[in-house]
């Protein structure tokens, strides 16, 4: 990815630097090798700012929540995931924003905080309806439910939803 860096610079495109730093901050989580990858994603988020890319910087805020994890920081996992799902909103990226909320609502869940985790859910879903989105995507929310639940006879009703709303589209994750 270094080429893919020298590259996009020799040719001065921002959105292609950004993408192979942002490339590079992934695999060095994946290593473990975190305070490297926060460099990588830190000029990453720079060249997607130079050129207003919400769109990227929005995943950026994302991949840095990873990061914000790895040192077991819910208040910086929150911050970043808040920040990302603004970008998307006025990136016009309705799915990314909702799916940010909704991982938030799983972090808040891992972390224990009970407002949180039922606050971003609750957020998602009025999202999905003022957005009009097709009922599947509802199954995502019904999942986080059961997700939360801790006896099986609470899962139950809310994995039969998730299965009711993804009947017509068996392909969904949530329906595997």
């Amino acid at each position: 990815s270094d080429k893919l860096i020298n590259l996009a610079q020799s040719q001065n495109k921002p959105q292609q630097i950004g993408r192979a730093l942002a490339y590079q901050s992934k695999i060095l989580t994946k290593m473990k090798l975190y305070d490297l990858s926060s460099l990588k994603l830190k000029l990453a988020m720079e060249q997607f700012e130079k050129i207003n890319d919400l769109k990227y910087q929005a995943r950026a805020w994302y991949y840095q929540s990873w990061l914000d994890d790895q040192n077991n920081d819910y208040l910086a996992v929150k911050s970043s995931l808040l920040k990302s799902a603004q970008l998307a909103n006025e990136a016009k990226n309705n799915l990314g924003e909702i799916d940010t909320l909704i991982h938030l609502a799983g972090k808040a869940h891992h972390y224990q905080n009970e407002d949180d985790k039922y606050h971003f859910l609750k957020q998602a879903e009025h999202k999905m309806d003022a957005y009009q989105l097709p009922g599947y995507h509802f199954a995502k929310i019904s999942y986080r439910y059961a997700t939360f639940a801790k006896t099986l006879s609470q899962k139950e009703p809310h994995l039969k939803q998730a299965l009711k709303l993804t009947a017509l589209t068996p392909e969904h994750w949530v329906a595997q």
